[in-house]
């Protein structure tokens, strides 16, 4: 998985509140952790309505306990709209007035977010260490059951490390320790929401495993775990069914994958979530690729090129945001300061990742004059994404790969190529456009497609092969799509290619 799946479990979670209270205490507690669910639910729909709520419930809230848990609910918000360091500025508020209240359990679950957040965009030891003290914290806990809802989180989030070492087997093992816990969450809509997070999690890991048939079982969990939640419209929903759609195509099972990929392109297309968009946007051009739909696989391609643009955009926000924080808070954070030599590092990582968007070549018949200077000085300008030495690396498993043919496997897609070269999509994406001036999709469709043209100029035998079994043996889904790219390359139908030949 092209590191697919960034959850929202300790996104929620922190709202729930577990603390002893009166009886009249009680029914105000649930009333405002309702308001908060909800608000965080229906953010999907509206997030400045959403960010709106959670800023009042933080200013008219009068205990500070209340205060904690707005300031939670608005890193939230601020952290779908892309706008991490924020978020991560608004949870460090939260966690100071949580560790004066001596809440332990929920000071332990804003470390979880805290970890959530700097993995996200890269910062790994960091993320670590959070999820290290919110480990230590949760264990002064006398109450067993805060202690295991922590620890269902924590195997949870270590889940989410294990998917970006590619440990799919370790991933799953924290994710079914999690779910065994998850059942005993007394909060239904909680239980089915963090279950259906985990089960997607799952799901992906058993398809990089490739154990089809069970995952494909537990991505429908997923999608039933989501409905029971009520959150079918959520940004979440979005990436499940992101992921079924998927998985249906890379089974060549194309309306099936059609069907989910556009009821995820309904929920994402309204709202800001580069995360979810560029793994949904590959994937629909890839669809798109497979149909023949040539104008629609070009608008997505579009897209995708805009999102780069919008999310370098804002990695430069980041960046700015992230100074100014680091400056703020040097004092405050004596205890795991953020040094200068590890800010640097982590503006580097993310000025990197900012390249990670995936790039798709346009169409001959779309392009313009200059695309090839524009593309000649885009790669100029990242020539320093990637070391020598990795360079090199890539390209010597790149031709092993070419001599093997294993371009023909039909089942073949994206993360698999990743793990086929142990390399990470980032890098791959990078080194493709930069070498070849190609996506991932352009650049295999021409090696299937020069495939077949040898065959056609070598052995005559194969100018009397139907157009299926050619489509076949070149690893497409379908003579349409094998047609469709035969011609956007030889500029000639295979029909018309063959008959060329033949004369």
């Amino acid at each position: 998985m092209n590191k697919p799946c960034k959850t929202l479990f300790f996104l929620l979670a922190p709202f729930i509140a577990f603390s002893q209270t009166t009886e009249r205490q009680e029914s105000e507690e649930a009333l405002f952790s309702q308001f908060l669910y909800e608000t965080l639910i229906t953010a999907s729909e509206n997030l400045p309505k959403a960010l709106h709520s959670a800023d009042s419930a933080y200013i008219y809230s009068p205990a500070p306990a209340r205060k904690a848990r707005a300031l939670m609910l608005s890193a939230t918000i601020l952290e779908r709209e892309e706008r991490k360091i924020e978020a991560i500025e608004y949870a460090s508020k939260s966690l100071e007035i949580t560790k004066e209240l001596k809440d332990y359990s929920f000071e332990a679950r804003i470390y979880g977010f805290l970890s959530t957040q700097n993995r996200n965009i890269g910062f790994y030891s960091e993320g670590e260490h959070y999820l290290k003290k919110g480990m230590e914290v949760i264990h002064k806990l006398k109450d067993r059951n805060k202690v295991e809802r922590y620890l269902a989180m924590a195997n949870h989030e270590l889940a989410e490390y294990a998917m970006e070492k590619q440990d799919y087997i370790n991933a799953i093992q924290y994710i079914d320790q999690a779910l065994i816990s998850y059942s005993k969450e007394e909060d239904e809509n909680l239980r089915h929401f963090i279950s259906s997070s985990a089960l997607q999690l799952k799901a992906r890991s058993l398809t990089e495993l490739n154990k089809r048939e069970e995952a494909l079982q537990t991505f429908h969990q997923a999608t039933q775990a989501i409905k029971e939640a009520k959150a079918e419209h959520s940004l979440h929903a979005g990436l499940i069914f992101q992921g079924l759609g998927d998985f249906y195509l890379n089974e060549q099972k194309i309306d099936s994958a059609g069907f989910y990929l556009l009821k995820s392109l309904e929920i994402t297309e309204p709202v800001n979530n580069d995360m979810l968009k560029e793994l949904l946007y590959t994937s629909l051009i890839s669809y798109y690729n497979t149909t023949g739909d040539i104008e629609k696989q070009s608008e997505f391609q579009k897209k995708q090129e805009r999102l780069l643009q919008e999310s370098q955009k804002r990695t430069k926000q980041n960046i700015n945001h992230l100074y100014t924080l680091s400056r703020k808070n040097k004092n405050k954070m004596s205890n795991h300061p953020l040094d200068t030599t590890a800010i640097i590092s982590l503006f580097i990582f993310i000025i990197a990742g900012s390249t990670g968007i995936l790039f798709f070549r346009k169409t001959k018949k779309l392009t313009k004059p200059n695309t090839v200077k524009k593309s000649a000085l885009k790669n100029s300008e990242q020539n320093n994404f990637l070391s020598k030495n990795a360079e090199i690396q890539i390209q010597e498993k790149l031709e092993n790969f070419v001599k093997s043919r294993k371009y023909l496997d039909k089942n073949l897609s994206f993360p698999k190529l990743t793990t086929i070269l142990n390399t990470n999509a980032k890098y791959l994406n990078h080194f493709l456009r930069t070498h070849h001036n190609k996506d991932y999709s352009a650049y295999i469709n021409d090696l299937r497609i020069n495939y077949i043209v040898e065959r056609l100029k070598n052995n005559k035998a194969y100018r009397n092969y139907k157009i299926s079994y050619l489509a076949e043996e070149a690893g497409f889904s379908s003579p349409s799509a094998f047609s469709a790219n035969f011609k956007k390359i030889t500029g000639f139908s295979p029909n018309e290619y063959i008959k060329d030949l033949n004369q």
